[in-house]
């Protein structure tokens, strides 16, 4: 949360577009550091039984956020500054963190574990190489986008090798058998992959293509979502 919200509230303060990325890069690095941990604590408060439940909810709160973000956004770029974007998230950071000191209680329990430090290495490395070759690909030129993806390919093969001897593997290879788990896998890679990839075009087109207003914009992006809250 700490990382979060400080990368947040330098993003507001951001004077250039490229401290602004780096800054994103921390605002992603705290906003990675808490989606897992949040998962976590659902294991550790709740019983198996209590967990569908539990993740229903949350469920319902991210549908709610997926659907008043966009508009939300929009409101704030159109009347105040696109500063509050990243500004809106200090007092929901901050009240989370309130609530995580006063609310949460539990025995701390200690394990012999080894960390897998050179999985955690190879997993940002291979899927990092692969999306900045994805991302950049027609800036790249063909022989560099082919040695990124071959380089990608190595590191995803190492990591492969590496999971399979290592005594606490970061990726557990066994997990992708269970076929609830694989299932569950593809059909998120898929929603996310649309997910994401209507969220980046839609804004830009409706905005520089058709020349709407941020607001258009905002409207046009909740709308699929809400079909989303009923799924």
């Amino acid at each position: 949360l700490v990382l979060f919200l400080g990368g947040s509230t330098a993003c507001g303060l951001a004077p250039s577009m490229v401290t602004l990325i780096g800054f994103r890069v921390v605002q992603g690095i705290g906003a990675g550091c808490v989606t897992p941990v949040t998962q976590t604590i659902i294991s550790d408060l709740y019983p198996p039984a209590a967990r569908a439940r539990i993740q229903g909810y949350l469920s319902s709160i991210w549908t709610v956020a997926a659907v008043g973000g966009p508009l939300l956004g929009a409101a704030l770029v159109t009347h105040l500054s696109w500063r509050w974007i990243f500004w809106v998230n200090l007092p929901i950071g901050f009240a989370a963190f309130i609530l995580l000191n006063v609310a949460l209680r539990g025995e701390s329990q200690r394990h012999g574990h080894k960390i897998d430090y050179i999985g955690a290495l190879l997993v940002a490395t291979g899927i990092g190489t692969l999306m900045f070759a994805l991302n950049q690909a027609t800036a790249l030129g063909t022989p560099l986008f082919i040695g990124l993806l071959s380089l990608a390919l190595v590191l995803l093969v190492t990591l492969y090798f590496h999971e399979r001897v290592v005594p606490e593997p970061v990726l557990p290879l066994q997990v992708w058998t269970h076929p609830i788990v694989l299932a569950g896998a593809v059909a998120s890679f898929t929603v996310g992959a649309i997910n994401i990839a209507t969220a980046a075009f839609l804004p830009p087109y409706i905005q520089g293509v058709m020349g709407r207003d941020p607001i258009i914009a905002g409207y046009v992006v909740a709308a699929p979502l809400i079909i989303w809250a009923f799924g």
